[in-house]
């Protein structure tokens, strides 16, 4: 500000009055308070992207979707969110910068590093990753309509990820803020938000160690996971227990497997990164997969994919322009419509449907599930397959044990969840690197199994469930007709694993060739019943079930 000074001439005995007049505004450095870190403080350059339409629509996006409508003070964003992220990637670059001069980590890679943190989720959509399935939807629809058009598919994305839309919006940020920054810059900031393999390349050849601090799709230890477990475990009141402080002084070691530059944690701190990854699955089971919280969830999808047309999704993925208009407040701006006059892209069927189903969310007239979390069996394919394929496989498997819900097909709805340790179904501190010397020379290498403290592993690191939601909590006919159509399913699965178990046998045969010598002898796999042997048994004795495997082994086995 410039100022001057008005003098009064008239009234030459009375106070002058100093008037402050606007000049050019320019970015300054910016301090602000949190109340998970206290107070953080942002580079002038850094500000400068968030004082963008592009960052400022985070405001608008709640952290966790329809989380406040179970949890009431889960009402944080992912502005504040991505700030805290960004002031710890900061932190913990600017450490090892001090620490570490001989790795090179210039002002400028401090600068890159945090601008990646703050753009990482620029890129969400309204009701955080549920807008993700929404968009799912969206594009299998467009698909069914341009099946006869090859060349129209071609240009149809399968699939579609937030980190791609943060991309792009970034790119926009920096545009608006006339941030000066060199392309192979950008692309490095890209990389950083998407996360880079062992193998990937790099951008501008940098250590992979860069890569490791927003987005580690080596460990899963990154920043972003940090600030928001601390940030949802305090305002949802759940109980988590980890030192984000000692997380945050990783040391750069030489991998011992492939010689990349990584973090690497002291030995010691196994326990803590423990802590971090029970905390995440402890965060899933009591929050993110809270079943009312996923009702909510899915009745809010459904409005969406009612309003697809009118918010115009397909497009938007690839409009930055569009894209600015998808937050939070679709909802009330659905509300608002008139349903006798609705707007293009919406008919009034959809509309009234979509009005219908907001509504209820207020009235808090709910999907329902019917059934407790059913834990599926832990075939360690299945943690890799798309769980809409799977939800839909389980469709088929319904109405063909009761067809009959084929025309009920749009009254119930199938979920499908994951609840892991970060790294599907294997451990993950088997990925994490660990150094025992402090020198800096010495090499991280990774935990062999056997000298983790197994006392406190679980037996399986990831489970997938799935629940079975009724649109209308009144309708008892659909409720009974679901529940016994999965108790007969459960049955036959149980019966089939049982007749298995029972009519397996426990020790291997060994047969002999030759002379029979011992060192001819070979083990050979499982005989299975395929002469029928059990179903004789049964109909020539007729014996209750539980006595077959006696009779079983007093069968002599064909001849290999």
């Amino acid at each position: 500000y410039s100022f001057c000074t008005l003098l009064v001439i008239n009234k030459p005995m009375e106070t002058p009055i100093t008037v402050r007049l606007p000049r050019e505004k320019t970015k300054k450095d910016k301090i602000i308070n949190d109340p998970i870190h206290g107070h953080m403080e942002f580079d002038a350059e850094l500000v400068k992207i968030i004082d963008t339409r592009y960052f400022q629509r985070l405001r608008e996006l709640k952290q966790l979707g329809s989380g406040d409508w179970v949890f009431p003070g889960a009402v944080h964003n992912r502005f504040i969110h991505s700030l805290g992220v960004c002031y710890l990637a900061d932190k913990l670059i600017r450490r090892l910068q001090r620490k570490r001069p001989d790795l090179g980590i210039s002002n400028r890679d401090c600068f890159l590093i945090a601008l990646a943190a703050l753009c990482h989720d620029m890129g969400h959509g309204p009701y955080s990753h549920g807008f993700e399935r929404v968009v799912q939807i969206v594009l299998n629809k467009e698909r069914e309509k341009a099946r006869d058009d090859p060349e129209e598919l071609k240009r149809i994305p399968h699939s579609w990820h937030h980190e791609q839309a943060s991309e792009v919006l970034f790119v926009e940020a920096c545009k608006e803020a006339e941030l000066q920054i060199t392309a192979d810059e950008i692309e490095l900031v890209k990389a950083m938000i998407r996360g880079v393999g062992e193998n990937e390349r790099r951008p501008m050849n940098k250590p992979l160690f860069y890569f490791q601090i927003v987005s580690n799709k080596q460990t899963g230890m990154d920043v972003d996971k940090y600030d928001y477990l601390l940030r949802d475990a305090m305002f949802t009141g759940a109980k988590i227990a980890f030192d984000v402080s000692r997380l945050l002084r990783p040391e750069v070691r030489k991998d011992k497997n492939n010689n990349n530059l990584v973090l690497a944690y002291y030995r010691k701190e196994e326990w803590m990164i423990h802590q971090l990854f029970r905390s995440r699955f402890d965060l899933h089971h009591q929050v993110y997969g809270h079943s009312v919280v996923v009702a909510f969830q899915l009745m809010i999808e459904e409005v969406l994919v009612c309003a697809r047309d009118w918010l115009r999704i397909y497009e938007a993925i690839s409009n930055p322009k569009l894209y600015l208009r998808l937050t939070d407040a679709v909802i009330y701006r659905i509300e608002s419509l008139d349903p006798d006059n609705p707007p293009k892209g919406f008919d009034k069927d959809s509309l009234a449907r979509a009005q219908n189903i907001i509504n209820r969310i207020k009235q808090r007239d709910l999907y329902t599930s019917i059934l407790q979390d059913l834990v599926l069996q832990y075939d360690t394919s299945m943690a890799y397959r798309d769980k809409m394929s799977v939800e839909k496989s389980w469709f088929k498997q319904l109405t063909k044990v009761q067809p009959t819900l084929k025309s009920r097909k749009n009254d119930f709805v199938i979920v499908l969840a994951d609840r892991d340790f970060t790294r599907k179904t294997e451990n993950p501190l088997l990925q994490v690197p660990f150094y025992s010397d402090r020198g800096v020379s010495a090499e991280a290498c990774r935990l062999a199994e056997s000298e983790l403290q197994n006392t406190t592993m679980p037996a399986k690191f990831w489970e997938r469930y799935a629940r079975v939601y009724v649109k209308n909590k009144r309708d008892t006919e659909l409720i009974q007709l679901l529940g016994d159509t999965i108790q007969r399913i459960k049955e036959v699965d149980e019966a089939a694993k049982e007749r298995e178990k029972e009519y397996s046998i426990s020790s291997p045969i060994v047969y002999s060739r030759g002379g029979g010598s011992p060192s001819c002898s070979q083990e050979m796999p499982k005989p299975v019943d395929k002469y029928g042997l059990k179903e004789k048994a049964r109909r020539k004795l007729k014996m209750s079930e539980e006595a077959i495997p006696d009779v079983v082994k007093r069968l002599k086995p064909p001849s290999p």
